[in-house]
């Protein structure tokens, strides 16, 4: 849980080398970091961004014991809050929303959703309805059994919505082609296929009581522990991560 929050908390101090990136830093600095915690804190994600990240960089973090729509947005705009993490159901209620423009979410400077695949789509309509220009709406990726994140982007960064991110620093990826996952390329992708497996610091040690589960979801090879995830993608050229679709068969 440490080492994650560590990871998160570095990618999130980055600060693109342009004069939107400089005004960004300089409005943080200025309001401070506040952030809204509708998911959660049971769940890995909940409880992995608010509980520690937000200690780690000085968030100041407020908790919706039930969440509720109207609220939320409510929130988001009278506490100015300035990092929304997202899920897409929460995200797709967001851009159906019938009084959007009752709302002034102008403060916020980075979106991310995780979770769960989001249609690029969805992210572009929020972007539009609610964010102040050039913030976009940006995927990341990882699972419980590392504490959460595994990819993600720096508040910066752009990109067209389909990606989950780079890599979080530390750790290790790699693509490995299965002959029973399940997934028929088209020919349109021109990089290696397979099921994804992480190694490093935020790997979990195993499954409580499961020995067999955890020993066919964690490999020693190369000298790493290696992570199964099960979720199929893989890797541009520019180290960007792409899930196409989840194992179909997976073996304990």
């Amino acid at each position: 849980m440490v080492a994650n929050a560590a990871q998160v908390a570095f990618k999130r101090s980055l600060v693109g080398n342009s004069a939107s990136g400089r005004e960004r830093k300089e409005r943080i600095d200025i309001s401070g970091e506040r952030w809204l915690a509708p998911l959660p804190m049971f769940h890995a994600y909940g409880q992995s961004y608010y509980c520690t990240t937000a200690a780690i960089i000085g968030a100041k973090v407020f908790i919706m014991p039930k969440y509720n729509l109207e609220k939320y947005l409510l929130y988001l705009d009278i506490y100015r809050i300035t990092f929304l993490a997202s899920v897409p159901t929460l995200m797709v209620s967001l851009a159906k929303h019938p009084r959007a423009s009752s709302y002034n979410l102008k403060a916020i400077e980075a979106v991310t959703t995780g979770s769960a695949p989001l249609n690029a789509d969805i992210g572009k309509l929020v972007e539009e309805i609610y964010l102040r220009p050039g913030v976009q709406v940006k995927q990341g990726w990882g699972l419980t059994e590392n504490a959460s994140s595994a990819t993600g982007f720096a508040p910066d960064d752009r990109d067209d919505g389909r990606s989950v991110g780079h890599l979080n620093p530390n750790m290790s990826a790699k693509i490995v082609p299965q002959p029973d996952f399940g997934f028929e390329s088209d020919g349109s992708i021109p990089y290696t296929i397979g099921e994804i497996w992480l190694a490093g610091p935020n790997i979990m040690m195993g499954y409580y009581n499961r020995p067999g589960q955890t020993a066919s979801t964690i490999v020693l090879e190369d000298g790493e522990r290696w992570l199964r995830t099960g979720d199929i993608g893989y890797i541009n050229d520019e180290g960007r991560m792409y899930i196409v679709d989840r194992m179909k068969a997976r073996t304990h």
